[in-house]
């Protein structure tokens, strides 16, 4: 009998250690996420002063909408996370809340918001490279090309080249 409960007292050690590794990378993925969005909002809004004088900004509603959704879903994500961490760490203890929600329910919570936090910050990103893919390519053209002169190709007359024949 000794040496079963030795055996499930170390099964559930490397549970609880598991449990604890696995929270803290999903508190620091939250934590990086709720960074990143905020970095993202900050800049939206540091560029606002600008808004009327850079054509370049027309649109900037978007990512701000885009950065703030994402941010307050990272925030119910940490939130629910803290629940997930509540739930699991108090089934070490002893905690057993038999009338209270299932832990599936827990990690529902905690996953779903981080999952829309990311599309929101993914489609953020990829909005702004489209939108501003082609910035840098047009002053590099306009510096090359005098902006009266339509662009047309020209025919590069090649040089004759030396053959060993």
């Amino acid at each position: 009998m000794t040496e079963q409960r030795e055996v499930l007292q170390k099964r559930i050690e490397a549970e609880h250690q598991y449990a604890k590794d696995a929270l803290d990378i999903q508190f620091k993925g939250v934590g990086y996420l709720l960074a990143a969005n905020a970095a993202g909002l900050a800049g939206c809004m540091a560029l606002l002063k600008d808004y009327s004088t850079v054509p370049q900004l027309k649109g900037i509603g978007i990512f701000i909408w885009l950065f703030g959704m994402g941010f307050i879903f990272a925030i119910i994500g940490f939130l629910g996370t803290v629940l997930h961490h509540q739930g699991w760490m108090g089934s070490f203890l002893g905690y057993n809340d038999k009338g209270g929600a299932r832990p599936n329910l827990y990690v529902i919570a905690a996953v779903a918001p981080i999952v829309i936090s990311c599309l929101l910050l993914s489609g953020a990103i990829l909005i702004m490279v489209a939108k501003f893919m082609w910035l840098g390519a047009s002053t590099r053209f306009a510096s090359a090309v005098d902006p009266g002169k339509p662009i047309i190709p020209q025919r590069v007359a090649w040089p004759d080249l030396p053959t060993n024949r």
